[in-house]
């Protein structure tokens, strides 16, 4: 896969594909940990969308500042951490039990704290991601007479995987165990984790064939 169009479009496939499934999964794994809290819910993803709007800005502005290379490994690493971060807060939630609020205990509002704060980063992370490949991978490294093609074969996946991976992510979401009944959501962190290995080896193919 000597192309970078190909590259780029194929880690644009892993990532796009693994962020709308965690977006789906998270909010319908706290409805697990919270029954029929609905505006518990809704009250995390208003926090999290709040504040991704307000930061998203200044962090993707990062681009200006440092090579590609190190502005790939930071969206990638602030992803891998939130989804790190917000695993060990809603497990852990899961595990106290805390019915339908977590502020009835310092840990578990902590906790709940934690997620929201998981959230954000993750969605930073994936923005820079977005804002980097559309706006600086491709116009720069992608040639001339490909660009166009390249654009709207990355729109087509960007369609295709914000329909299909809710679908699958709520097929993950029904695996369950009496033991682990967040045995789906543990599943699509991992499928997100597992899949930024082969994304980050892609894009930095792409960036030592141009070297």
């Amino acid at each position: 896969m000597s192309d970078p169009s190909r590259r780029i479009l194929v880690s644009r496939l892993l990532t796009h594909s693994g962020d709308q499934a965690w977006d789906f999964a998270l909010p319908l794994a706290l409805i697990q940990v919270f029954p029929g809290a609905i505006g518990l819910v809704s009250l995390f993803y208003f926090v999290v969308r709040l504040l991704h709007t307000i930061l998203v800005t200044p962090m993707c502005s990062i681009i200006d500042r440092v090579d590609r290379r190190t502005a790939v490994r930071l969206g990638i690493g602030a992803q891998s951490f939130g989804i790190v971060l917000a695993v060990i807060c809603v497990l852990n939630l899961a595990l106290l039990r805390p019915g339908v609020s977590p502020w009835g205990s310092t840990t578990t509002s902590w906790l709940f704290i934690g997620a929201m704060v998981a959230g954000v980063v993750a969605s930073l992370g994936a923005a820079l991601m977005d804002v980097a490949i559309s706006q600086d991978w491709l116009p720069h490294l992608v040639a001339r007479d490909r660009l166009a093609a390249t654009n709207s074969w990355l729109k087509r996946i960007d369609l295709a995987t914000e329909v299909s991976a809710p679908v699958v992510a709520g097929l993950l979401l029904a695996l369950s165990t009496e033991s682990f009944p967040l045995f789906g959501f543990a599943l699509i962190a991992a499928w997100n984790l597992v899949s930024f290995l082969p994304e980050l080896a892609l894009l930095e193919g792409v960036l030592g064939s141009q070297s």
